[in-house]
């Protein structure tokens, strides 16, 4: 009797193991994915009030200001023309920075797209707005 309760209280034990290890697992793949998400959204809004930004006021003091206060933080801003142009930068232009400026893309929406999605494989994520002065 005691072998038969040895073995199945081993086995109980190893069963939950297993599933604890599937829905950890499981679960930190939804938390991450979360987080990625928020993380795109952030950014986007954040480029998307840069946008709303100089839309109201397009001079040089405006993008001046928004360089230099991006310059101090995690996030790198380039504004370009029409024709990928740098008309101003917080952050020196690398070779990573200069493969996104080469995307075209077409056809881009008023909030905005997610260019550089590959947060794995790639440098930067970038997001391209379009501004309508």
């Amino acid at each position: 009797m005691n072998k038969l309760s040895l073995k199945l209280g081993i086995w109980f034990l190893v069963v939950m193991l297993i599933i604890e290890i599937f829905l950890l697992y499981f679960l930190h793949e939804n938390i991450i994915d979360t987080q990625i998400q928020e993380e795109l959204s952030t950014l986007q809004a954040r480029g998307n009030n840069h946008r709303d930004v100089l839309e109201e006021s397009y001079r040089p003091e405006t993008l001046h200001h928004i360089a230099l206060m991006e310059s101090k933080g995690e996030l790198d801003v380039i504004i370009t023309d029409k024709s990928q142009n740098i008309i101003i930068n917080s952050s020196e232009v690398d070779h990573a920075i200069e493969k996104i400026l080469s995307y075209r893309l077409k056809n881009v929406s008023r909030n905005g797209e997610v260019i550089a999605k590959r947060w794995k494989d790639e440098q930067y994520i970038s997001i391209q707005l379009l501004l309508t002065l």
